[in-house]
């Protein structure tokens, strides 16, 4: 899921970023970009589906136990 999350949302994050609609503050962001992209974001494309499986995971889990 990580890797699908990655897949899509690169070209659409450098594309926005490179049309001027989004932009990171220079002083907020480690300095490190790839494309156009900072490399906090590209992190997060791939975090954020993981910490959200194991979000469900957990709940699963809790609701087998409980049922």
């Amino acid at each position: 899921m990580a890797a699908i999350a990655f897949a899509y949302t690169t070209p659409w994050d450098n594309a926005i970023i490179a049309l001027g609609v989004w932009a990171y503050d220079p002083a907020r962001v480690w300095g490190v970009v790839i494309g156009w992209v900072p490399l906090e974001e590209y992190l997060f494309f791939l975090l954020q589906p993981m910490l959200s499986g194991l979000i469900v995971l957990a709940l699963l889990a809790r609701a087998q136990r409980h049922a």
